[in-house]
């Protein structure tokens, strides 16, 4: 059974929904097409923008607060690397940028960040370690290699609601 099927996995749906509202309060022109969440994809998303493909997306939600983040995690958000390296791949292909969302559930923010970008390369900082983390959603442990990225100068964006904001 797929993980997003059960309790927690449902849980983690409703939270990347938020975060999508969040964006969407920011950039109304700016569309997050959700990949199927009852499948396995590599990224989470693709953003467009009139139509065209603008940025892969990988998106995270934990439930913590920024102060927690930045004083216990360093402002370094943990993913798996195959999950990143998948993600640029597809962003690479597409010669689009790769972005990360990292949704906060506890303060209810949405930190995003440029990770790739076609012209560019590699634009946000990390390190990779051989880790013990959870394995899934729903518990268990896994050890493997994960991408700390370094969110210290990520956009951070709380739900807007001025209707009157246009596209920036």
């Amino acid at each position: 059974m797929l993980d997003i099927l059960t309790e927690k996995g449902q849980a983690t749906v409703q939270q990347e929904q938020r975060a999508i509202e969040i964006w969407h309060s920011h950039y109304p022109n700016i569309v997050y097409n959700e990949t199927p969440k009852n499948k396995p994809c590599s990224v989470d998303a693709i953003l467009t923008k009139d139509g065209k493909c603008s940025a892969v997306v990988e998106t995270k939600c934990r439930t913590m607060t920024h102060t927690k983040f930045n004083e216990v995690f360093g402002h370094d958000w943990l993913v798996t690397l195959e999950k990143v390296l998948s993600a640029k791949k597809i962003a690479e292909e597409l010669h689009i940028p790769l972005l990360g969302f990292l949704y906060l559930v506890n303060d209810d923010m949405l930190l995003w960040k440029k990770i790739w970008d076609p012209e560019l390369g590699w634009c946000a900082p990390f390190r990779v370690e051989k880790t013990e983390t959870k394995a899934t959603v729903n518990g268990g442990t896994a050890i493997r290699d994960n991408a700390y990225i370094n969110m210290a100068d990520c956009n951070m964006l709380r739900y807007n609601d001025d209707r009157r904001q246009t596209d920036k």
